[in-house]
């Protein structure tokens, strides 16, 4: 079911004018494609249409998504562990509740991740 969602969001992305407020998705998309049906290419695409703001993003999920961005897609697992520790060490000022649980879930991927 995740990939039909996924793959509709994506179809909702590229035929909609960007807006700021759509960064939470393109995060969604980013994350999917380098953790959950690993596409470097689509990973890049999506990334490249938000990199100027993900880019300055210090929040532990902008950390987490470009972390994972350096390892997929880059294949730099040093940059994508300097970034986990980002995150890591942000988590506990990022959002509130189960939002900052599913964060650190999310962040707990990446290590397994690099490590693995």
């Amino acid at each position: 079911k995740m990939e039909k969602v996924i793959v509709d969001l994506c179809n909702k992305l590229v035929t909609t004018t960007f807006n700021v407020q759509y960064l939470g998705a393109y995060y969604a998309v980013i994350y999917y494609y380098c953790f959950f049906s690993v596409d470097a290419a689509r990973a890049q695409f999506h990334y490249n249409q938000i990199k100027e703001y993900v880019e300055k993003d210090t929040d532990a999920n902008g950390y987490r998504v470009r972390a994972f961005y350096e390892l997929v897609v880059k294949n730099n697992r040093d940059g994508a562990y300097e970034l986990a520790q980002k995150a890591s060490r942000v988590l506990s000022v990022f959002s509130t509740g189960s939002e900052r649980i599913y964060e650190g879930h999310c962040i707990d991927n990446l290590y397994q991740s690099i490590n693995g």
